[in-house]
């Protein structure tokens, strides 16, 4: 099977979502992100937000599930093959139960809670243009908040090495997420042509970034119009 796959979507403004199916990082053979992040926001995300008028879209989520192993699911097995995946919920005869000790993981490049419009780095490597024509279909929008790219919902999300886990348990040595350096000149000059290209009231969240980097990007954007 290809992945990844549209499992679950809702074209309508009012909430709109998408929720890919990833696949496993032990089965699937050398899985690299953002190849994967490519495929649904050029394919299937970013048609279907343009297909919208500006300031149309009130609410906003973009997920992708990737099932990940503990390692003492896969020790002794051969490269790539197959175990018991746990789904975080499934169907008893008893009727639908959670599952604590899962292997669903999820990451959200996109999301819009009706005022801070969040995106993961990866998607500040798309061209700046492009990012703008994708902000105004929002609506209302206050806040757009930059977040390193990080599983969340399974037990990588407490992991301090994710990448690291996927790239050499998993071995997957081509898979990387992307995190902002500020003192990548790229990165600068398309957050000012972003900032020039978007409503002048919407405000930048770089909270996570440290401190003293917070201020020389606060500084470095301040008197850009």
């Amino acid at each position: 099977m290809a992945y990844p796959n549209l499992e679950r979507s809702n074209l309508l403004p009012d909430h709109m979502f998408f929720q890919f199916d990833c696949g496993d990082l032990w089965i699937r053979k050398n899985v690299n992100f953002q190849d994967d992040l490519d495929i649904c926001f050029e394919k299937v995300v970013l048609p279907s937000i343009l297909d919208l008028a500006n300031n149309e879209i009130a609410n906003f989520t973009w997920a992708m599930r990737y099932t990940v192993p503990f390692l003492k699911q896969i020790k002794g097995l051969k490269n790539n093959q197959n175990y018991k995946i746990i789904e975080e919920t499934e169907i008893t005869n008893k009727g639908e139960i959670e599952n604590d000790n899962h292997n669903e993981n999820f990451i959200d490049p996109i999301n819009f809670d009706g005022k801070t419009l969040t995106m993961i780095d990866d998607i500040f490597l798309f061209p700046p243009e492009l990012i703008i024509g994708l902000i105004v279909k929002f609506k209302e929008v206050e806040n757009i908040s930059l977040l390193m790219t990080k599983m969340r919902g399974g037990f990588l999300e407490m992991s301090d090495d994710e990448d690291d886990y996927i790239n050499k348990t998993l071995k997957n040595p081509n898979w990387w997420t992307c995190n902002m350096n500020i003192d990548d000149k790229n990165f600068i000059e398309d957050l000012k042509i972003i900032k020039k290209g978007i409503n002048s009231s919407i405000k930048f969240d770089f909270t996570c970034f440290p401190d003293e980097e917070i201020k020389k990007l606060d500084e470095l954007l301040k008197n850009d119009r």
